[in-house]
């Protein structure tokens, strides 16, 4: 990955590349923005300033909704986000599917929530693991398209895109398996509440928490 030129792209889908994942710490680090995989689609995101933030919001033409914070583990978690309430409903749902395309918005003291996950690609692990850092992060897309999931996916997007910041590069582990986001819950009011479907199905969800859900599609 380059900072300030062409992106270092991974091209086998099985290859953790540690320079190039050294070098896209130390773009998150210098306030750039990252493309980087996830388990389910591409992503989008930065080292969680509030003004990157916005502007990957603006670029993604989207209404005002929360990053998603990812972080490597339970630690990093409780550590970065002290303000997260964490409850037993939210560990039942991690124990579960952690690592995973499960993103948990839980209630941090804001209007909106805090949305966290631990994700299951090895190419975002090893970033997180080796930062321990939250990396704020949305699906590369445009308001209303399908997320990048391949890499010709990732250039049609990039190429329609304008970010002020710039995109410091893009860790590319090639075509990903699966073409749908990760599966929302909001617990923010203690009642388990479906924000938008996802790969882990409902009846899933239910089983691990042992109640029902109710849903809320906001795609």
């Amino acid at each position: 990955m380059a900072v300030g030129g062409s992106p270092l792209q991974l091209h086998s889908p099985h290859l953790v590349d540690d320079e190039a994942i050294t070098r896209a710490a130390v773009c998150l680090d210098r306030g750039a923005t990252i493309v980087h995989p996830t388990s389910t689609v591409y992503g989008i995101g930065s080292r969680g300033d509030p003004a990157a933030s916005a502007e990957i919001a603006k670029a993604k033409r989207r209404r005002v909704r929360p990053l998603i914070h990812l972080v490597y583990d339970m630690e990093s978690l409780h550590e970065e986000l002290p303000n997260v309430e964490w409850t037993s409903d939210a560990d039942r749902l991690a124990k579960a599917f952690w690592p995973g395309p499960l993103t948990i918005v839980l209630a941090d003291g804001t209007a909106t929530g805090i949305a966290v996950r631990i994700d299951g690609h090895p190419v975002t692990r090893a970033l997180l693991e080796q930062t321990r850092n939250v990396l704020t992060s949305t699906s590369l897309n445009l308001s209303g398209r399908r997320p990048a999931r391949t890499s010709n996916e990732v250039r049609a997007v990039l190429g329609e895109m304008v970010l002020p910041v710039g995109i410091g590069g893009w860790l590319d582990t090639g075509d990903l398996p699966i073409s749908v986001p990760s599966t929302l819950v909001s617990l923010r009011e203690g009642k388990p509440l479906v924000l938008r479907d996802g790969v882990i199905k409902n009846e899933d969800i239910e089983k691990a928490l042992g109640k029902k859900v109710m849903e809320q599609d906001l795609s």
